[in-house]
């Protein structure tokens, strides 16, 4: 009879070539060089905790009503779209998301009124959660399928805004939202002081929670409000992201998912993948899965760990 399996998924901040010095990191490096890449169809890692929750399937993926379950706010059954503040320039051929804007608490709270004013006759209003991410919900929105504000910027607009049916309704909010926004207060002391004015709204993640179709998770350890979003959908055990990994504990056999953020990358060695490995070479975990974006996961199990003498070429990292 083999062994109970404790398998330990860690989703990653995206990483690149650009971003980690792998020669840097000896317990990433192993991972690379032990391990096996295996093909996945997910295209970002919110599609991948999607996957990992059994999430039914939608044209977008409705990561922002997920998202405001996970930062506690009061879902309902509203649709939910992210509506991040950005800033745009045109030029003589077309306009350009140039950067998403991270305003000051009383310039968003300044704009969330201005807007919500407007917005009121629509039967849909904006709320700032506490870490500041910006949402807009209403009982009834017309559908939108957009990418991330991430993937848009520095992009020409007239590509990324919609073209179907429904795209009549967001051109004209899109430009009816920049045209009030030109005019606030906010924006005139922005510029004065030499900020970026905030004259445009970047909309996606359109929908309302999403059925988990079954849940196979023991424990999530996450502080990122999508991952904890999926738990409380899933009711699975949720629990703040510790200090490092030596504090989790897997007593039960079953599946446990800890997702990492930005904050975690300058201790990644020597806080996270240091210590899961050590915990995979003492066989306090079976199985050990990295994900950190794109189209492919990396496994490793005990008995490849142990092989030092390997000699393989090393997975890369983009």
């Amino acid at each position: 009879m083999s062994p109970p399996q404790r398998q330990l998924t860690i989703v990653l901040p995206r990483l690149s070539s650009g971003s980690i010095e792998v020669a840097a990191m000896p317990s990433l490096k192993i991972l690379l060089t032990r391990g096996t890449a295996q093909a996945i169809t997910a295209a970002s890692i919110p599609d991948y905790l999607f996957q990992q929750f059994n999430v039914e399937k939608h044209p977008s993926l409705p990561t922002a009503a997920v998202m405001a379950l996970g930062e506690s706010l009061p879902v309902n059954n509203d649709i939910w779209l992210h509506c991040q503040p950005v800033h745009l320039q045109a030029d003589h051929k077309a306009a350009y998301l140039i950067e998403s804007i991270t305003l000051r608490d009383n310039e968003a709270d300044s704009l969330r009124h201005l807007l919500n004013g407007f917005l009121e006759p629509l039967s849909m209003s904006i709320t700032v959660s506490p870490a500041g991410n910006w949402y807009l919900h209403g009982a009834s929105i017309p559908p939108l399928t957009a990418i991330p504000v991430d993937a848009a910027i520095g992009k020409n607009l007239s590509g990324l805004l919609p073209r179907d049916s429904q795209g009549a309704f967001w051109r004209t909010l899109f430009t009816e939202i920049q045209m009030l926004l030109h005019t606030s207060d906010v924006n005139h002391t922005r510029r004065m002081a030499g900020d970026l004015d905030v004259n445009g709204l970047w909309f996606w993640g359109a929908g309302k929670l999403p059925v988990v179709h079954h849940n196979h998770w023991q424990t999530i350890w996450s502080d990122d409000p999508l991952a904890t979003g999926l738990g409380g959908l899933s009711g699975v055990k949720v629990e703040t992201l510790p200090r490092d990994y030596s504090v989790c504990e897997f007593p039960e056999p079953g599946k446990y998912l800890m997702v990492l953020s930005e904050r975690q990358l300058p201790q990644l060695e020597d806080a996270w993948l240091k210590n899961a490995l050590r915990s995979l070479r003492l066989g306090q975990i079976t199985e050990l899965t990295v994900y950190w974006g794109g189209a492919r996961q990396v496994q490793l199990t005990k008995s490849l760990l142990s092989r030092w003498w390997r000699r393989r070429q090393q997975i890369g990292i983009d």
